[in-house]
């Protein structure tokens, strides 16, 4: 065979070979492009899912936080009365220590003057006595 024609034929084996190549490659990537699409889409709508649900359990948490601290702000608000009326009550209490106070010390001073009475009557009953006048 003549090197020029097994050059033509080469050549336009190669030609041939490179055309399919083409074509195949070319399929490949509409295959290519079509599943990237696709995973695009799925890979959307799960992403869209997701957040839908992120969404939904976010409010709900949301939602039981805020009863929740409302629970709580009612719960406070009852403490506050409570300490409250117990400084209301401690206010009494101490009103009437004092009172209490005031009047030991009163009776403390009527029992210190009663003692000296008593004191002074007991030296006189005991000068009497010293001098024979009570028996």
């Amino acid at each position: 065979m003549d090197e020029e024609l097994l050059r033509k034929i080469i050549a336009s084996e190669l030609s041939t070979f490179r055309s399919e190549i083409k074509s195949e490659l070319s399929a490949f990537r509409s295959e290519i492009k079509s599943e990237m699409s696709s995973l695009e889409e799925r890979l959307v709508g799960l992403l869209a899912s997701e957040l839908s649900s992120f969404r939904a359990k976010f409010k709900s948490e949301i939602a039981r936080l805020e009863s929740r601290l409302a629970h709580i702000e009612n719960r406070l608000d009852r403490v506050v009365e409570i300490m409250t009326n117990m400084q209301v009550q401690i206010a009494g209490l101490t009103r009437s220590t004092d009172r209490v106070d005031k009047s030991l010390g009163e009776i403390q001073g009527i029992q210190i003057g009663q003692q000296r009475m008593i004191d002074s009557l007991s030296e006189r009953v005991a000068k009497l006595e010293a001098r024979g006048k009570v028996a």
